[in-house]
């Protein structure tokens, strides 16, 4: 074909010459319309007014090839399609304008112009090459767990592309929320109904044949798949249901079923379920263990935790209004060391990290007969007609608590904390309540009861 300058016997049209050679050859004017050219050597070929409509170039190798008054008119071209230092004056994007070059001999139509190299590069480039690197781009924030670099990247990335950032936002959403249904698509659930539905289409099949014998084969296999799926059924029903369950013991006011409250909150901690904020008047939570739990916030009122382990609990804001908390434990019982000359300071100043954390919760009339409440943070707790018999409040906090006619018989106060604002208002205390030396009953209208019979008195 070198050196022909005619275009007769060059008409390759939907001819596959895929990985063909044609390195330097003079194609001018030839058609391959429609041709498979996929993996062509094509380098230094003229192809000066060829007819490369629909014409497939998937990595074809182009590289220093002439293409002026070539046609490309939805031609294919991939990013594996090699386009180095191609030579181009001009391009007919339309048939109709490569007949009429070719009829008029000279580039003198309209729709004609010099290609500048930007512009020839854009007509080069292969359409899904600039999605390839949008995907890239979004495959490499997709990894990143670090949500704020992951921003700085994004924005960086918006701006190298020259998409206004909200767009480029967006579009990174709608690659991860394809990335998870992709993800979720190739679960193990997934798998095993497309399984089944495979099973199913095969045995329609064996059942138009009326072959018996590996149809009832077949049909054991499917028995067989059937019961591993309701064995997993029933696997997770075991894992969920009795959260649930746990959820409605917890929310029901039958009282056949508030016996069952404290077994129900312990299997909800088991789980890892959230207990903050939650609900639950009245109940019987004798002897619960609800140690390092988050309580902030919650409505235990008339509750019954006698016994119960608080330890290191949460309970800000907590509604224990009227709740039996008689010998609760509100710290660790090996939480206590002994202090030597290194760590006194430290410990003078610094609260126990065991400490309970009862910060503007409510108590009032709650019983907490004999509870170790040292160091616990009482900062505006109210305590208005709370049992505190023989409570242990050594070190604790009271800023701003209210302990009106509290019962403190016996009670243990030494070293707690107060201010102007707590009130101790017809509290009662007897012989055997340890007071702080900087703490003055009478300045503080609180009364003192030395008969063991004789009720504190409480006002209405």
């Amino acid at each position: 074909m070198r050196n022909n300058k005619n275009s007769e016997n060059k008409n390759f049209d939907y001819l596959n010459l895929e990985g063909i050679n044609l390195q330097q050859a003079d194609l001018e004017g030839a058609s391959f319309k429609e041709a498979n050219l996929k993996d062509a050597d094509l380098r230094e070929a003229n192809l000066s007014h060829a007819n490369l409509i629909e014409a497939n170039l998937d990595g074809a190798d182009l590289s220093q090839a002439t293409l002026t008054g070539a046609c490309i008119e939805n031609w294919k071209i991939t990013a594996a399609t090699k386009t180095d230092d191609i030579k181009c004056d001009y391009l007919c994007l339309r048939q109709e304008t490569l007949e009429d070059l070719n009829r008029l001999g000279k580039p003198e139509i309209d729709n004609l112009s010099p290609l500048s190299a930007e512009d020839l590069k854009k007509l080069l480039t292969p359409p899904e090459t600039e999605f390839l690197e949008l995907y890239q781009a979004f495959a490499e924030l997709y990894v990143i767990k670090d949500k704020v670099i992951c921003e700085i990247r994004l924005i960086k990335a918006a701006h190298e592309a020259n998409i206004p950032l909200d767009s480029y936002r967006q579009m990174f959403k709608d690659y991860c929320q394809q990335k998870i249904d992709a993800e979720w698509q190739q679960s193990s659930w997934k798998s095993i109904l497309a399984n089944i539905e495979r099973r199913i289409e095969h045995l329609n099949h064996l059942i138009s044949q009326m072959d018996i014998l590996p149809m009832l084969d077949n049909l054991g296999r499917l028995s067989i798949l059937v019961a591993v799926i309701l064995y997993i059924n029933d696997t997770l029903q075991d894992k969920i249901e009795p959260k649930y369950r746990a959820w409605e013991i917890i929310n029901s006011g039958k009282e056949e079923i508030k016996s069952g409250n404290n077994l129900a909150l312990e299997d909800l901690v088991k789980q890892g379920v959230s207990l903050r904020n939650i609900k639950a008047p009245g109940a019987d939570l004798s002897n619960i263990n609800l140690s390092n739990i988050d309580l902030a916030e919650a409505d235990l009122s008339g509750s019954v935790l006698k016994n119960a382990d608080l330890s290191n609990a949460k309970l800000q804001r907590a509604n224990l209004r009227k709740a039996n908390l008689t010998s609760v434990q509100f710290r660790h019982k090996n939480s206590l060391k002994k202090i030597n000359n290194s760590n006194l300071l430290t410990r003078l100043f610094t609260r126990s990290r065991n400490a309970a954390d009862l910060t503007e919760a409510d108590l009032t009339e709650a019983k907490l007969i004999k509870a170790d409440l040292s160091e616990a943070d009482l900062t505006k707790a109210k305590l208005i007609k709370a049992d505190l018999t023989e409570v242990n409040l050594t070190k604790a906090n009271l800023p701003d608590a209210k302990l009106i006619n509290a019962d403190l018989r016996g009670a243990n106060l030494l070293d707690v904390v107060v201010n102007e604002k707590t009130d101790l208002t017809d509290a009662c205390y007897n012989q055997a309540t340890k007071l702080p030396s900087n703490l003055d009953p009478k300045a503080r209208k609180m009364r003192e009861l030395n008969n063991a019979e004789e009720k504190c008195e409480k006002n209405p």
